[in-house]
């Protein structure tokens, strides 16, 4: 959207940083980890932002990120929309970096029985 077209990434896409307006139109809310690709980040490059159970893989690792970052957050938020959790959350934040890190969401999202347009898309 407008703000990877200006090559920002938000680095903490979760469902409740996703507003709907009154014409249903999907807004992102809360830049405030947002930063500027191929600007210098206020944050130390190997500092881990975000919430966990959200992070695209080069986040957790601390590498770099860009705007594909955001859409694993956004497919993440996605799959707990059409299957009412979250297919990485563990039974502790290190259990769902693991999952983050080792599962395949597009096969988690066949196996939870999503349709296949949404398993297509993720």
């Amino acid at each position: 959207g407008f703000a990877h077209r200006h090559q920002v990434v938000h680095r903490d896409i979760k469902p409740e940083n996703i507003l709907v307006d009154e014409r249903l139109r999907l807004k992102i809310a809360d830049f405030g980890l947002a930063f500027r690709e191929n600007e210098e980040q206020v944050t130390h490059k190997s500092s881990i932002v975000g919430t966990p159970g959200y992070m695209a893989p080069e986040q957790i690792r601390g590498e770099t990120l860009n705007a594909r970052s955001d859409l694993f957050s956004a497919g993440i938020v996605i799959f707990e929309l059409f299957s009412g959790r979250n297919p990485f959350i563990g039974k502790d934040i290190s259990a769902t970096i693991h999952h983050i890190l080792q599962l395949d969401g597009p096969q988690l999202a066949a196996q939870a029985g999503l349709p296949e347009a949404v398993v297509s898309l993720l």
